[in-house]
């Protein structure tokens, strides 16, 4: 604020003075006499501050009787039927267990959803004649208000693979067998009584006709000019590979043949070209390759995936995963040809 200054002359005496800062201020002029003249200039009255007497110690908290449920959040969402079952395609699924997570951890690292993560537990059951596996579009999570939701993307189903120690979406299971797998659904918030839905409907499965041709162990057979004479079989519970000991999921059946390349340039036996069918028509794939890398270490033969020049004949052997209670085996290939009575 700006000083306004006045000079007051009273009986010889210059008197100034500082307005608005209570400021008084005395001159001395030429004379016998000193005189000093107050002057009160009136100054902005100071307020006072008010202390309440007493305090409350707590502000009153009123909760209203009727008060409205919170927002949904994902700590909200019912975990999924645990016993339910769901028939879609050629397989049953059964919920064991569920889960809802706010990420995933792959190898990479953790992923996020876009809302919440619901995860799926589920008992996998091939109710058809030949292996299949679930597919991403296979199953869809429903909730109270009709809406559906599909699977996550593969990266998050690899991580929930990974998280949970389970497969799951695009790995084979064997007719009849039984797989734990887990399945990841990136749902709403807000979603509440969740159901494991088919968005593929059930079918009825096929069975297999044996071909026309049989033979027995120790004779030859052929297919797409390859000639193969099966020499043994045996079953095991376990292999011995060079890092680690592979457990059956069922039983491993170990074919041993000599396999003779009847083309004209180096060809090999790929993991999808023999399986073994049971007197239901059920049929089983070679099992993995893990597997079929412990049996070539443990019986030193070569297998699966490894070329056999023209004219070649060479010792192999096949691994397969079979139900324990399967009988009436036949070791027969996937193209037309000849299938191997193993029942001797």
């Amino acid at each position: 604020m700006k000083h306004t200054k006045w000079i007051v002359t009273i009986f010889g005496l210059v008197i100034l003075v500082m307005g608005l800062t209570g400021f008084i201020g005395v001159l001395a002029a030429p004379s016998h006499y000193s005189i000093y003249l107050p002057i009160v200039i009136k100054q902005e009255p100071t307020l006072p501050i008010l202390t309440p007497t007493k305090t409350p110690t707590n502000t009153p908290n009123f909760t209203p009787t009727n008060s409205p449920s919170a927002t949904p959040t994902a700590t909200l969402i019912p975990i999924l039927p645990i016993g339910s079952t769901v028939d879609f395609d050629i397989f049953r699924g059964t919920i064991t267990g569920a889960d809802r997570v706010d990420h995933l951890d792959g190898d990479s690292g953790e992923i996020y959803p876009v809302q919440v993560f619901v995860v799926a537990i589920v008992d996998v059951k091939n109710l058809g004649f030949a292996s299949d596996y679930v597919s991403a579009y296979d199953l869809k999570i429903r909730d109270s208000i009709g809406r559906l939701f599909d699977m996550a993307e593969l990266e998050e189903q690899f991580a929930a693979e990974h998280q949970y120690n389970r497969t799951g979406v695009y790995t084979d299971i064997q007719p009849d067998f039984i797989e734990n797998q887990v399945y990841a659904f990136d749902v709403a918030l807000d979603s509440q009584g969740l159901e494991l839905v088919a968005y593929s409907p059930p079918i009825t499965p096929t069975q297999n006709p044996l071909p026309a041709s049989i033979v027995n162990i120790g004779i030859p057979g052929s297919f797409d000019n390859w000639k193969y004479t099966v020499t043994n079989v045996i079953t095991t519970n376990t292999l011995n590979g060079d890092d680690s000991v592979i457990t059956a999921k069922g039983e491993f059946l170990v074919v041993f043949a000599s396999v003779q390349n009847l083309g004209l340039e180096a060809r090999y036996i790929s993991s999808y070209d023999f399986v073994i069918q049971d007197s239901l028509t059920r049929q089983f794939d070679m099992a993995s390759l893990e597997a079929q890398f412990a049996a070539e270490d443990q019986y030193g033969r070569t297998g699966v995936y490894k070329d056999i020049q023209p004219s070649f004949i060479i010792d192999q052997v096949y691994v397969f995963d079979i139900l324990p209670s399967a009988s009436g085996l036949y070791f027969l290939p996937t193209l037309p040809g000849d299938a191997v009575d193993l029942n001797q």
